[in-house]
Parts: structure tokens; C-alpha cells; sequence
């Protein structure tokens, strides 16, 4: 009986690992309020534009790892980074917390115009959440936020201050 018992146990546990999810994706997305209303904060001040989010990685059981860059050339902001999350699942909704840190990139111009350099920021790091809704096996759509520091700004604002920011992105996935 005891023999049956623990049979059934490392059943129980091998489907489990079985059954999680293990997959590579590719995502593309924009960040809605950059594109229907534009920055609005007492450092830059910018309509509306395209800020868009491209993201590739891999998902193994409850950890996800993914690379990104985000562009947004209204503003002459881009980044690149690392994130690394854990995943909950609840039905057909993935629910994702993590961390992130990435290299900021402002275009800088100089003598009106006529020498435009890119300068580099970094370290940024970051917290990130998302829910993602797997409409099926290849395909989800999801909404992404991250609050992350910005040294980019700090040149806008007193040096004793860290700038941490909001943003928010709606993504569409496809995954292999």
C-alpha cells in the first residue's frame, strides 16, 4: 500500500512538471498613452507618438527570461534590457511579476542641429507585471507595465533625486 502511495505521488508531481508550459516567443507592442496623449511629465514635454516594444525570450515551467528594446523616436529615447519573471497560470491568463535592467539610450543634439550624438545611461532597473491572455497553443495578447528608474532624466531634474517612472505597454505574442 505504502509502495502504491508513493507510486502515486511521484505521478502526481511528474505530470505536473510535465504539464507546464516550455516555449520561445516573439512579441511586438506600443505603449497606448504615448500614443494617444504624449508626455506629460515636468521633464519632457512631447505629443503623441509611437513608442513601441519589441520583446523575444523563453519560457521554462514558472520563469520567464526575455530580451527587449523599446524605441520612441518623437522623444530620442531607446532601451535595451533583460528581464527575468515568474509566472502564475490560472486558466487560459498567464500572471507575471519580475525584474529588469536595461541601458538607455536620448539622442542629444548639438550646435543647432548640426552634430546629433546618441548618449548612453545606465544602469536602469525595474519592477515589471503583466497579464497575458493565451487565446490559444500560439497566440496572446498582453498588458505590460514596469515602473523603472530613469537616469536619462536626471540631467532635467535635481541630482540628489531618483526618477522613477510608470509605463504601460499592450503586446500581441506568437509563440514556437
Amino acid at each position: 500500500m505504502r509502495t502504491i502511495k508513493l507510486t502515486l505521488v511521484a505521478l502526481f508531481f511528474t505530470s505536473i512538471c510535465l504539464a507546464q508550459e516550455n516555449y520561445f516567443f516573439a512579441s511586438g507592442g506600443f505603449d497606448p498613452k504615448m500614443a494617444f496623449i504624449g508626455t506629460d511629465n515636468q521633464y519632457t514635454k512631447h505629443g503623441t507618438g509611437l513608442d513601441y516594444f519589441g520583446k523575444i525570450g523563453g519560457r521554462l515551467g514558472n520563469k520567464e527570461i526575455s530580451g527587449y528594446i523599446e524605441v520612441f523616436d518623437n522623444i530620442g529615447y531607446r532601451a535595451i534590457g533583460l528581464q527575468l519573471s515568474h509566472v502564475e497560470q490560472l486558466g487560459q491568463f498567464d500572471f507575471l511579476a519580475g525584474l529588469e535592467t536595461s541601458i538607455i539610450s536620448r539622442r542629444e543634439v548639438f550646435d543647432d542641429g548640426l552634430n546629433v550624438i546618441w548618449q548612453e545611461y545606465l544602469p536602469s532597473f525595474g519592477l515589471n507585471g503583466e497579464v497575458r491572455w493565451n487565446i490559444n497553443r500560439t497566440f496572446a495578447v498582453g498588458y505590460f507595465a514596469n515602473f523603472k528608474t530613469r537616469p536619462d532624466l536626471c540631467p532635467y531634474a535635481e541630482w540628489d533625486k531618483r526618477i522613477l517612472k510608470f509605463s504601460t505597454y499592450v503586446q500581441l505574442y506568437i509563440k514556437f
